[in-house]
């Protein structure tokens, strides 16, 4: 499980992620996938691998919520 911190950066300098690191968090409406692009000061920008939603997306400005339990995808 991924420790959340103040800032989705801080996060992922907390849990050694990088850019290129793919997450996954199980919801209630089904799994979500994302590959993290960027990493910078404050915020981190990543694409959506798989969504029961939507398909793949672009890149796009991300959060690492603490409401949702995010794995390190193997």
């Amino acid at each position: 499980m991924i420790q959340i911190e103040s800032t989705s950066a801080a996060t992922c300098r907390t849990n050694n992620l990088t850019v290129g690191t793919q997450l996954i968090s199980v919801t209630k409406h089904g799994e979500v996938s994302i590959e993290i692009t960027h990493i910078g000061t404050w915020e981190i920008r990543a694409k959506t691998l798989s969504d029961d939603k939507r398909g793949p997306s672009g890149e796009e400005r991300m959060e690492l919520q603490k409401w949702r339990e995010w794995m390190v995808s193997v």
